[in-house]
């Protein structure tokens, strides 16, 4: 049972702006009445206040699209959610271009022996 409290207490002492994803920091900034999302100079995503509705927030999807109203909770972590399936994405497209290499520079087997028995007459 205080393994459960440990672990909420763990997750809530990070906050919003330091939120740490695969080794990316994940920091919200003002930009004027919006929020936008940063890993160092990279942005992720932005929040904008919605022009009509006082407190509703949407974030901005591809091609300057705006999402469904939200609060800004909810909005945040939409961005939040896309910026993980990119950085997800791009880390297996990584592993698939640079697969890690065999550091050592020998052949396949170690023994003289061959990696099949011979048949009845002694070939390979």
């Amino acid at each position: 049972m205080s393994r459960i409290y440990e672990r909420a207490s763990a997750r809530n002492k990070i906050s919003d702006n330091d939120r740490v994803l695969r080794g990316a920091s994940l920091i919200w900034r003002r930009d004027g009445a919006d929020w936008v999302l940063f890993s160092g100079r990279r942005r992720f995503g932005r929040v904008v206040a919605d022009s009509k509705h006082p407190e509703m927030w949407r974030s901005t999807l591809s091609g300057g699209r705006l999402s469904d109203m939200a609060n800004l909770a909810w909005a945040k972590n939409a961005v939040i959610a896309a910026a993980e399936r990119e950085l997800e994405w791009e880390a297996r497209q990584r592993a698939a271009i640079a697969p890690s290499k065999c550091p050592e520079k020998r052949g396949v087997f170690e023994g003289s022996a061959p990696p099949i028995a011979p048949n009845e007459r002694g070939v390979l």
